[in-house]
């Protein structure tokens, strides 16, 4: 495995670390994988998980870059930054012209966590090079079951009259919440706004019909996604279901604490990339 960490994009404020295989193994020269922050983690991702995975895809002869955004990790701000989503987009596409004025490849698998994963997203929309996404916790649609497992999980947890307070408290905090974004949604353009259940059903169809593949996967953690089949109840009625690929990671918190997370998600997402995408074999 070689790594080499650079500056790049046309200010040359991004920092990243390219990972490769060793001289003697050949590489996969058609794709490469791309890695980013978590929130406000840097490019090392939650408890290293993008190291992990780079170092994983090198064994398997694939190259990698893990960056950094602008603003984060070891990333300056450029002079005249965009709105905040936007310069992400920007900086994912200038990672993924210095991987190809390198490498000369022009096709790429991003693997984004939480925020990252909408940053992946939001570029692939805009950017056909983009032909994997591999979303980890991204956007979340709760049914009527996943209300039902919140509930008597909590009543069974602290009994029904602490479950009752905690929920009723839950419930004038979102109210809150969405007040407070509803009034600031008109003169903000830096947050990033989840798309509604059948823009996002559209959304994903078009990226299925250019090619683009996609696995959603989703922790055992979030109170609003929480059993197995949610997706399937979320999205059959737009005809997506069989399009996209999905995992439950019942196993895995939010940002991979335990080591067995770390080996479920990185096997997952290996695995899916092989069979998926036959990235793993050098062209």
């Amino acid at each position: 495995m070689m790594e080499t960490t650079r500056f790049f994009g046309a200010h040359k404020h991004l920092v990243g670390t390219f990972t490769e295989p060793e001289a003697h193994q050949p590489a996969s020269g058609s794709v490469m994988v791309l890695l980013t922050n978590a929130g406000v983690i840097s490019r090392s991702g939650p408890h290293r998980i993008n190291v992990l995975l780079a170092r994983r895809f090198s064994a398997l002869g694939l190259r990698s870059l893990r960056w950094d955004l602008s603003g984060l990790g070891d990333s300056a701000r450029p002079a005249q930054a965009l709105p905040m989503y936007e310069q992400f987009v920007a900086d994912t596409r200038a990672a993924m012209d210095e991987a190809q004025r390198m490498y000369g490849v022009s096709r790429f698998i991003m693997i984004g966590f939480c925020s990252g994963a909408e940053v992946a997203y939001y570029t692939a929309l805009k950017d056909e090079r983009l032909i994997g996404l591999a979303l980890f916790d991204l956007f979340v649609y709760p049914t009527w079951k996943t209300h039902w497992l919140r509930i008597t999980r909590r009543v069974r947890r602290h009994g029904v009259f602490s479950a009752a307070r905690r929920i009723a408290l839950a419930v004038l905090r979102h109210v809150k919440q969405r007040r407070q974004e509803t009034s600031s949604d008109a003169g903000d353009e830096s947050h990033s706004t989840k798309p509604s259940l059948a823009d996002f059903s559209t959304q994903l169809l078009t990226l299925e019909q250019r090619g683009t593949r996609v696995m959603l996967m989703f922790s055992g953690e979030l109170e609003l996604h929480n059993y197995e089949n949610q997706f399937r109840d979320n999205f059959q009625r737009f005809g997506i279901v069989e399009k996209v690929d999905y995992a439950y990671l019942s196993e895995c918190d939010h940002v991979f604490t335990t080591s067995r997370a770390q080996q479920l998600l990185t096997s997952t997402v290996v695995q899916w990339i092989e069979t998926r995408l036959g990235a793993m074999k050098p062209r």
